[in-house]
């Protein structure tokens, strides 16, 4: 009976310790009307990235996501790739700005994950100064994702105030 009781209560501790970790992850994708996009392997903006000449001098903004994304995950790639293409296209195009989603889960991106120390979900921007790169990483802006104006706003703040760092 002790063994029996000993052994129900180290099942039911992993099942508790199983289910707190999956609440803790920071991407969470809601049942009811949820928005889940099978994701390709990188997606940039402009098109032509990686062909482009970049300057010494530039912003990075890169998305790291899973192959389904969750909500909030679209919510902020949409609102980046929206401000990008309506206010900030030129800049982009001379690949001044730069944005990419990157799938965290592909091996093939493992070494992007590296580089830009993301491990999964995560919103980093680059600003490359004389090709050195400074990285900040922009947790709070999924707190955001309720307030799309607060969101827009708050994006275009961070991206009006690393241009100024980076201007020759």
């Amino acid at each position: 009976m002790y063994v029996k009781k000993n052994k129900f209560n180290f099942l039911f501790s992993v099942f508790l310790v199983f289910i707190i970790l999956i609440n803790f992850n920071s991407c969470k994708s809601k049942v009811n009307n949820s928005i889940i996009i099978q994701s390709s392997d990188i997606e940039y903006y402009p098109a032509n990235f990686e062909l482009l000449n970049l300057p010494e001098n530039r912003i990075e903004i890169i998305r790291f996501h899973h192959t389904e994304e969750c909500d909030d995950c679209f919510i902020i790639g949409n609102a980046f790739l929206s401000i990008l293409k309506k206010e900030y296209s030129e800049l982009c195009q001379k690949g001044i700005i730069t944005y990419r989603a990157v799938n965290s889960e592909l091996l093939s991106n493992k070494s992007l994950c590296e580089k830009y120390e993301s491990l999964e979900e995560d919103l980093v921007l680059n600003t490359v100064i004389n090709n050195k790169d400074n990285l900040s990483h922009l947790h709070d802006l999924w707190l955001l994702t309720k307030d799309l104006e607060k969101l827009n706003s708050k994006i275009k703040e961070l991206l009006d105030k690393e241009l100024q760092n980076i201007v020759e």
